[in-house]
């Protein structure tokens, strides 16, 4: 069963892989030359992709995955998309991008502007969990104080729901400080896990 399950990840992580490599390149591709691309692409919480013309701008790697920064005409916004999700890419010859575009550092605030930020604060013992949260959120990194055997750090997020789901991953050696409310949503899913495992026995 063992062989069984990691065979089954280790090939949904060379599907993934191999997903990047072939959309890599296309999208670096439209950068460099300033061209639009159409993208078929598969949004979470979605069972089919859609069709999507947008105007690259970066690529960006972030928690373990490549991402497309562009702007989607549609909406008339900055967004980002994953890699691994894209389905199918082809450059749109004709169609060169429209709109004057900033700097990067200038499109990601614009990016983060519409979105309601978190500020959440932890304590990690040094060492591995330490670097493994600063690594996982350096985008929303602000700030760290040393307070002896462990690091208080300051950080932002979009979603305290997501957070909270990575934060029970680690299991031990955090402690949440502030916002109540993150301490909360742990909890719930916590009560929702030990529940379901009840139902197995």
């Amino acid at each position: 069963m063992g062989q069984l399950l990691y065979a089954v990840v280790l090939e949904q992580k060379m599907s993934k892989n191999r997903a990047r490599k072939v959309h890599f390149w296309p999208a670096q591709t439209a950068i460099c030359i300033k061209k639009a691309i159409s993208i078929q692409y598969l949004a979470q919480g979605y069972s089919k992709p859609t069709c999507r013309t947008v105007e690259p701008i970066s690529l960006g790697f972030y928690e373990q995955n490549w991402y497309l920064i562009a702007y989607y005409r549609l909406r008339n916004e900055y967004r980002n998309f994953r890699v691994d999700r894209i389905k199918n890419i082809s450059l749109e010859e004709k169609e060169a991008c429209e709109k004057p575009h900033g700097t990067l550092e200038q499109i990601l605030q614009q990016m983060l502007s519409y979105k309601q930020l978190h500020r959440v604060i932890l304590r990690v013992e040094k060492g591995e969990i330490y670097n493994a949260i600063k690594s996982r959120y350096v985008l929303g990194f602000l700030e760290e104080i040393d307070i002896g055997s462990k690091k208080e750090i300051t950080l932002q997020t979009d979603s305290l729901e997501i957070l909270a789901k990575q934060l029970i991953e680690y299991q031990s050696g955090i402690e949440i400080v502030n916002p109540d409310r993150l301490k909360c949503i742990i909890r719930k899913y916590l009560a929702q896990i030990t529940e379901h495992c009840f139902n197995l026995i």
